[in-house]
């Protein structure tokens, strides 16, 4: 936890998450995109973003592999969450919803879909 009460692992999945939005090409095979996460950056990070060579830094400093592997989970569970949705699902809860921002995404889609999402407690 920082000063604010952010989990590390909160804030580096956002991280992680905004400096997906800027690549152009697929990752490792893998389109994905979440518009809303450079909202749940820090501002000194996010005003960062735009630098092609802070975000190959960022991505060089992250372990092995944690880069691609939080894309494709992220895109996973979206998967997972927008075929809920398509096939009327009425109710989704999100445990551990840290900085989630698939019931703002997918609203249009689920819009009869009920959404809560749940915090973790410290």
């Amino acid at each position: 936890m920082n000063k604010r009460g952010i989990s590390a692992t909160a804030a580096t999945t956002a991280l992680m998450r905004a400096l997906a939005c800027y690549e152009t090409a697929a990752i490792d095979g893998l389109k994905w995109r979440d518009n809303l996460a450079y909202i749940f950056v820090d501002e000194e990070k996010r005003d960062r973003l735009v630098s092609e060579g802070y975000r190959q830094a960022v991505k060089a400093k992250a372990k092995d592999g944690l880069f691609p592997y939080l894309i494709a989970r992220t895109a996973y569970f979206d998967r997972i969450f927008l075929d809920a949705l398509r096939d009327g699902v009425g109710q989704i809860v999100i445990l551990g919803a840290g900085f989630d921002s698939r019931a703002y995404r997918y609203r249009v889609q689920g819009s009869e879909t009920r959404i809560f999402e749940r915090l973790s407690s410290r």
